[in-house]
């Protein structure tokens, strides 16, 4: 297996240092997203992986050759990996097949090989009848798709891909999640997906990196992040949910990441709301309202989002919850929830105790 591991990586920009001691190990034919907002470290990751940045601590290795340390960089040309830009990078004055098939033409292929590769590579991204056709005839979305057939030509062992859906609008952005899909199955490459938008995180990568000022939160599934997140800014960052304090009684419980369940909640923030303690994640729809006993709460917003109601709730102590609904509540309703399960939560710069 061609592991691709990143092995205390950190990189320096003067006395700024951007990435601090990743560690990372990306299996091969996993696809992964780097995400995190902008300014976290997550596309110099991705340019030192693509050998474009020196390191300035840690190696990266790839099938147990060393690709990158501080004492040597394997250039990029040398490395069997693709880029897709954010920018698409194509040339103005070449058609379609012309552009994917540059790579080609660097290596030195020429003939029925080359021709071959380029149909096989726009037949994955769906491109065939626009072979003949240049960039400045193309949409957003059939650009990225040349950008995407133009990374796959050489037969790479790993994808990089540095933010490509940012510049599509919406309709087009999920067309190329589709199309991503696609690309990865049919080829089996490693993938590595810079974004700053959790929902095509979520949706495209087997894994997530999650990156905060440089230095790695978490790494996991897309189901663990959503699930178990492990502190209180990556619980606000990853999904909608709302992070509220409970009673200290249950510190140890939460401590071991255990769920919490209704029963519990129920009986102590009925009239404990004022308690403060440890923090529980509580997502949307495990809020159920309008029942007849439980938590009082107000509504605050109620939103239409065509399938259900985003509805908003202030606790008697200000706290808010959120919660989905089929309809309509209206602004200043006093009402009741329940809460089927929450996460609890490590608090940044404190240290949970077993009691």
């Amino acid at each position: 297996m061609a592991l691709l591991s990143l092995r205390n990586v950190s990189k320096s920009f003067a006395q700024d240092k951007v990435v601090n001691n990743i560690n990372l190990e990306i299996a091969e034919g996993e696809f992964i997203a780097l995400l995190g907002p902008s300014g976290c470290g997550k596309s110099t990751i991705l340019r030192m992986l693509a050998g474009f940045e020196e390191l300035s601590e840690g190696s990266i290795y790839h099938g147990g050759a060393c690709f990158s340390s501080p004492k040597n960089t394997l250039p990029p040309e040398e490395r069997n990996f693709g880029m897709v830009f954010q920018s698409y990078a194509l040339w103005p004055h070449m058609n379609v097949s012309e552009n994917v098939g540059y790579p080609l033409h660097v290596k030195g292929i020429r003939g029925a090989k080359k021709r071959q590769r380029i149909e096989q590579a726009l037949e994955v991204v769906q491109l065939q009848p626009f072979a003949n056709r240049f960039p400045a005839d193309l949409s957003g979305g059939q650009r990225q798709r040349v950008a995407l057939a133009r990374s796959l030509v050489t037969e790479p062992e790993v994808v990089l891909l540095d933010e490509p859906l940012a510049n599509l609008d919406r309709h087009l952005r999920a067309t190329m999640e589709e199309t991503f899909r696609l690309f990865h199955r049919s080829t089996g490459a490693t993938m590595v997906y810079v974004t700053h938008d959790q929902a095509e995180a979520m949706s495209l990568a087997d894994k997530i990196a999650v990156l905060r000022k440089g230095e790695l939160v978490q790494w996991g599934t897309p189901t663990q992040l959503y699930q178990q997140p492990q502190n209180t800014w990556l619980a606000n960052f990853v999904g909608r949910g709302a992070v509220i304090k409970i009673n200290g009684a249950m510190a140890g419980e939460i401590c071991d990441k255990q769920v919490i369940t209704r029963n519990f909640l129920e009986s102590e923030f009925d009239n404990r709301l004022d308690s403060i303690g440890e923090s529980i994640l509580v997502r949307p729809q495990a809020v159920t309202i309008n029942v007849e006993t439980g938590i009082p709460a107000t509504v605050t917003q109620c939103v239409f989002r065509g399938e259900h109601y985003d509805i908003e709730l202030r606790l008697v102590d200000g706290q808010t919850l959120f919660a989905y609904h089929s309809q309509i509540i209206p602004i200043g309703t006093l009402t009741f929830v329940s809460i089927d399960n929450g996460w609890g939560l490590e608090q940044e710069g404190e240290t949970c105790q077993d009691i």
